[in-house]
């Protein structure tokens, strides 16, 4: 075939490198971690700040800071834009658990980081389904590619972080090892100015 075979409108994922929290942070997680209810398919804790803790300040302020870097990165805005975190809340799952497919409201990007994971661990994101064919059609052994497949899966290590666009459907497959996986999620909001007078869509958010 003559021609070329765009890619337009990739969705960007991003899988960052954190660090191990302290003695410290993981004293103040594993306050939190004991203090836990069912979700659908995991645990989850109660309390949905947890990265507000005093003692968690540090790991706090250098993932927001790897948020701010990624956007800053993928959107290129020319106003400036702030996003700061405003939900937080810890994950366990241990064999055969799972993370139901969902996406987020109220936030812009989201995120997990992986405290305890192994190699094998992953999560799964959906394609929109405007963006399939309306024709269901399976692609032949070892051919998918971005077009034809319909998720991708992210495999993850100890201390990555992965971020996403919170309308990017998500879950996680039941973990098929022994142990557990234990991440703390977040939501994400912005501050700065949007738009443009010119276009009447300007927006200031503070």
């Amino acid at each position: 075939m003559q021609g070329e075979l765009l890619q337009l409108f990739p969705t960007p994922v991003g899988k960052l490198k954190g660090r191990a929290p302290t003695d410290k942070e993981n004293h103040a997680i594993n306050k939190y971690l004991k203090d836990l209810r069912q979700n659908k398919g995991n645990k989850i804790t109660d309390h949905k700040n947890i990265l507000d803790d005093v003692d968690l300040a540090d790991l706090k302020a250098e993932i927001t800071s790897m948020v701010n870097q990624f956007f800053d990165m993928v959107y290129r805005p020319v106003e400036p834009v702030e996003l700061y975190i405003t939900t937080s809340w810890g994950n366990i799952a241990t064999r055969g658990e799972y993370h139901h497919e969902h996406f987020h409201f109220n936030s812009l990007l989201s995120g997990t980081y992986y405290i305890l994971a192994d190699p094998t661990d992953s999560i799964v994101f959906k394609k929109n389904a405007r963006d399939h064919l309306p024709l269901l059609t399976y692609y032949r052994e070892n051919e998918a590619n971005p077009f034809n497949s319909p998720s991708y899966t992210l495999y993850v290590e100890q201390y990555d972080i992965a971020l996403f666009p919170s309308t990017l459907a998500h879950l996680v497959d039941p973990l098929e090892r022994d142990g557990a996986r234990i991440s703390i999620s977040f939501n994400t909001y912005a501050k700065g100015n949007f738009g443009s007078p010119d276009s009447l869509t300007q927006l200031t958010l503070r």
